[in-house]
Formats: structure tokens, C-alpha cells, sequence
């Protein structure tokens, strides 16, 4: 065969090989771009708008406006009052009530929320500075669990109780003390830690279940020669 022709018939081969080449380039290119394309539109269906709130769609963000609340224009939230009180059962008592809440911008009700509350009385027993009653919880909040419509709350709990009285049981019960005995008599206490754990999860808008745990622990302060003791 002559030079000149296979030189000629090797330019076509290689013409028709990058052609070739081209095109199932270009047909993988366009699958990749049809496949995440897909990809993204799947998912795009399956979230819901991330400021809704998912339980409810009734429940809108509110509009930017000059006097936009927090919630709306996203400025977080401390909050903190304090709080005093007592009684002739557990003495003088003091408190508070705070919450930090994290908002942003088109998030309805927020993104998160932390809250507690907590008081702490003091009296005198026995000539000496006495803690009636200690109570204190915190609580953490999260409308919208990973994007999903699922809320979340967790809220642990302990609770020291010192001043209980025990009167005995239905018609036996009773306040008169022995003779010689204080009102201690009628004292136990009782420490009770907790911790709570609920999931919120729409079924369908406007309607959810709710699923969750609840652990206590209890110890008995039993004074020896008190009316619970002899019972």
C-alpha cells in the first residue's frame, strides 16, 4: 500500500477516535449533571423550609420591620429575674428565672432555647443555718431536631426537700405532738433528681405524637424517733 494512503487512513482513525472520545465525554458529563440534578431536587422536596415552624405552618415568621422583634430580626435573648419569697415552713427563699434563646432571622418560634429556674431557702434548726428546700431545673428546647420536623426537650431536674411532715394515714392522721417533742418529730426529707426527654413529631400538619422518657430517683431522710419511723 502506499505511503501516502496509510498516512491518510491513520489521520481518519485518529479523527474518529477524538470524535469518539469527545462525545462519550460529553454524554458523562451530562449524566453526572442530570444525576446530581436529581440529586438536589430530591432533596430540595424533602426539606421543608428551615424557618417554618414544621409542626405547625399556620405559625409564620413575622415580617422585617423598624420595630422587628428579636424572634424576627434574629437578635438573641438573655433574660434573667430574680425572685424572693418564703414561709413559716421552709423560711426565707431566693431564686430566679432565666433563658438564653438563639433566634435568627426568618426562624419561627427560634432556633433554640435554654431555660431554668431554681430557689434555695434558708432557716435555723437547732440553733444552726438549715436548708429547707433546694429546687432547680434547666431546659434546652430545639423546634426543629437536624432540619427535620421533630422538636426536642430535654429537661433535667433535682429537687432537696428537708421540711415534709408526715400526720400518719386517713382518719389516724393527726398534728398534736407527744409530750416533749418538737416539730421535728413530724419531719422527713426527701431528694429527688429527674430527667425528662420528649420528641414532638408531625404525623401531618397540625397534628403530632410525642414519645419520650422519664427517669426519677428517690432517698428518704428518715430521722430515727420521728412519727414515719414509728410507723
Amino acid at each position: 500500500m502506499p505511503t501516502a494512503i496509510k498516512c491518510e487512513r491513520a489521520r481518519s482513525f485518529l479523527r474518529m477516535h477524538r470524535a469518539s472520545s469527545l462525545h462519550a465525554t460529553r454524554t458523562r458529563s451530562r449524566a453526572w449533571c442530570v444525576t446530581h440534578a436529581l440529586v438536589a431536587a430530591s432533596v430540595a422536596l424533602a426539606t421543608p423550609a428551615s424557618g417554618e415552624n414544621l409542626l405547625n405552618s399556620s405559625e409564620k415568621s413575622a415580617p422585617l420591620s423598624g420595630k422587628a422583634s428579636a424572634s424576627a430580626s434574629g437578635r438573641d435573648q438573655l433574660t434573667v429575674v430574680p425572685a424572693v419569697g418564703g414561709s413559716t415552713d421552709i423560711g426565707v427563699a431566693g431564686g430566679y428565672f432565666a433563658a438564653f434563646t438563639r433566634n435568627q432571622a426568618g426562624y419561627t418560634p427560634y432556633v433554640w432555647n435554654i431555660e431554668s429556674a431554681g430557689i434555695i431557702s434558708f432557716g435555723l434548726k437547732n440553733g444552726s443555718v438549715d436548708l429547707p428546700y433546694i429546687d432547680v431545673f434547666g431546659e434546652l428546647t430545639v423546634p426543629r431536631l437536624l432540619g427535620r420536623p421533630v422538636d426536642l426537650e430535654i429537661r433535667p431536674s433535682f429537687t432537696d426537700e428537708r421540711a415534709l411532715y408526715y400526720y400518719g394515714m386517713g382518719n389516724a392522721s393527726s398534728a398534736a405532738l407527744p409530750s416533749g417533742e418538737s416539730t421535728s418529730y413530724l419531719q422527713y426529707g426527701r431528694i429527688h433528681p429527674s430527667l425528662l426527654a420528649d420528641l414532638r413529631f408531625r404525623i401531618i400538619d397540625h397534628f403530632a405524637a410525642i414519645s419520650g422518657l422519664r427517669y426519677t430517683a428517690s432517698w428518704l431522710d428518715i430521722p430515727a424517733g420521728s412519727r414515719v419511723r414509728a410507723a
